[in-house]
């Protein structure tokens, strides 16, 4: 979901930007190794905020790592992850996160998904987000 070793290595930040490794700089976080692109999806504000508060989470913010958990949940192709991408669709603050909710959802398709994503498309404001919910519908055959 979020910096695997491949990606720290050919992330363009890192190498522009990253100081030399120092031994322990960030403690092993048990909490990080068991994060999940659900238990990311469900999280309300504190708990996002304590996985990100003192870990290398504080980069992307609380909406890449929600996108990033979108992202991932899409190419589950696990049909529970609806659920949690329908909350996200529907109430999310930042637009980035509902324009991947309704991507992932669109990959997921299904019968929630389809109707989490006819239900946004009524309600939604934002055009980036809007065009994200009707190419979902699309792909799933609305």
């Amino acid at each position: 979901m979020f910096g695997c070793d491949v990606c720290q290595r050919v992330c363009p930040w890192n190498k522009r930007f990253a100081a030399p490794p120092v031994p322990a700089a960030w403690p092993r976080r048990p909490d990080l190794e068991r994060l999940t692109a659900r238990n990311v999806l469900e999280a309300e504000g504190p708990a996002l905020h304590a996985w990100m508060r003192g870990s290398p989470l504080e980069r992307p913010h609380r909406g890449g790592l929600l996108r990033n958990a979108a992202v991932v949940a899409g190419n589950s192709g696990d049909p529970s992850l609806a659920a949690p991408l329908a909350r996200r669709l529907a109430s999310d603050a930042d637009p980035n996160v509902r324009a991947h909710a309704a991507w992932a959802l669109g990959r997921l398709g299904g019968e929630q998904a389809h109707a989490a994503l006819e239900a946004s498309q009524a309600t939604e404001q934002e055009l980036d987000v809007l065009q994200e919910i009707l190419r979902a519908l699309q792909g799933i055959g609305a």
